[in-house]
């Protein structure tokens, strides 16, 4: 006769009960959501504008089982119930917007992982296999759990997000390996229709848009050299043209260089993230990204700063002008160079697992013009120099969840670390 025994711990409102008991499945789950209020001077057309929106709402669920050798991990994003026409933020560009963060797909992250140990224990080395739809192994950490409330510039050369994949994962003492095939942007990877790309085209008559087969693929390799220091290197290729305006018709590659580094300061703790990368299409683009973060030991006062210089494909606008011109197959697309500056500071209160933190951002951004054809920032923006400010209050719930690292890369060692 075969006996199952099955145990059940959901933590959320008490995350750290589970530590307390024995159980076979391990249950956390999240929410967040910021309200904020964002004025940006000049907007595409030369005015000011100022916007309140409800940004980053999302739900988790994650967990393990089978003694740390099953993992799941979720996450429901209410984005495009919340902000339905996008996020005001300064160079932001993707899912037909420019100059607004667009939203990403409901099922955000979706993914399953069996791990297995090398050796006894686990003590050599783990190996994963995990399925599912979340975040292709590249780039740095997503920015939604980095310190600045809007997204860089180059998300889209540093991220890629909602795609269905599977992916392979080995970890030893000082060194993991991550490699992914994943689909070519079914749903353009951040979340729109098919048969659209983000500058409108219908791939479903496009005869050079249709003529790719295979699967995108990446890898990524993850040193760590030092107790609180991390490296790490990817590359990738995106099949089609799908993924984004700026691509062209052919496959785009992609690399990227970052490290992160953590540790204690003073009566605090200082978290680095560095980062350079580059993607070669029809034409090429590169971006630098620093960001760091200073939070008090008590963990109430947070100050941070992010400085990037990145390149932003220019397709033709339409009458609303932060969107994409639809039916723009073959129009020439321009280049312009973000270099922003962004600062912030958020005090946060704290009960038990309910957090919120009011915060302040300031930016300011210069953009100019450095590819053929040119654009006309003048008759865009009316300035080379944007600003924008950011009052809002982030609030959270439950356990934080640390996206985008599945299977052996995934676990205690890594715990969130946005927010």
């Amino acid at each position: 006769m075969l006996y199952v025994r099955f145990g059940l711990i959901v933590t959320g409102a008490v995350p750290g009960m589970a530590a307390a008991q024995s159980a076979r499945v391990t249950v956390r789950w999240g929410a967040q959501g910021v309200l904020a209020a964002t004025r940006m001077d000049p907007a595409p057309g030369g005015d000011s504008r100022k916007e309140v929106d409800l940004e980053q709402s999302m739900i988790t669920l994650t967990g393990e089982g089978l003694g740390g050798h099953l993992r799941f991990f979720s996450a429901l994003s209410l984005d495009k119930l919340t902000t339905g026409d996008g996020v005001l933020a300064i160079g932001a560009w993707g899912g037909s917007f420019y100059d607004r963060e667009h939203q990403h797909d409901y099922v955000h992250e979706a993914v399953v992982s069996l791990v297995g140990d090398i050796g006894p224990g686990g003590r050599k080395g783990q190996v994963g296999i995990s399925g599912g739809k979340g975040l292709a192994p590249f780039g740095s950490d997503p920015p939604m759990m980095r310190p600045v409330l809007h997204q860089p510039v180059n998300e889209h050369w540093t991220q890629i997000m909602d795609r269905l994949l599977a992916v392979l994962t080995l970890r030893f003492p000082r060194v993991g390996f991550e490699g992914a095939l994943f689909d070519n942007g079914s749903q353009n990877g951040q979340g729109h229709p098919a048969q659209s790309d983000s500058a409108g085209h219908n791939h479903a008559e496009c005869s050079i848009c249709t003529n790719h087969r295979g699967a995108s693929r990446s890898a990524r390799v993850t040193l760590w050299p030092l107790r609180g220091l991390e490296i790490r290197g990817s590359l990738a290729t995106i099949v089609g043209s799908a993924h984004h305006v700026g691509a062209g018709a052919e496959s785009q590659g992609l690399w990227n260089l970052s490290t992160r580094f953590d540790r204690p300061a003073g009566q605090g703790r200082l978290v680095i993230l560095a980062e350079v990368g580059a993607a070669h299409a029809e034409r090429s683009y590169r971006t630098v990204l620093a960001e760091g973060q200073w939070s008090s030991g008590d963990e109430h006062h947070r100050f941070y700063y992010r400085f990037e210089s990145t390149d932003r494909p220019e397709a033709p606008r339409s009458a609303d002008l932060f969107r994409v011109a639809p039916d723009t197959l073959g129009a020439p697309v321009g280049v312009t160079r973000w270099t922003v500056h962004t600062a912030g500071y958020g005090f946060a209160f704290r009960a038990r697992a309910l957090s919120a933190e009011p915060l302040l951002e300031l930016s300011l951004g210069r953009v100019a013009s450095v590819g053929t054809p040119a654009v006309n920032l003048d008759e865009l923006y009316g300035r080379r120099t944007l600003w924008s400010v950011v009052l809002g209050v982030r609030v959270s719930l439950g356990s934080p969840h640390s996206m985008g690292r599945y299977g052996a890369l995934a676990g205690p060692d890594h715990p969130a670390h946005h927010h």
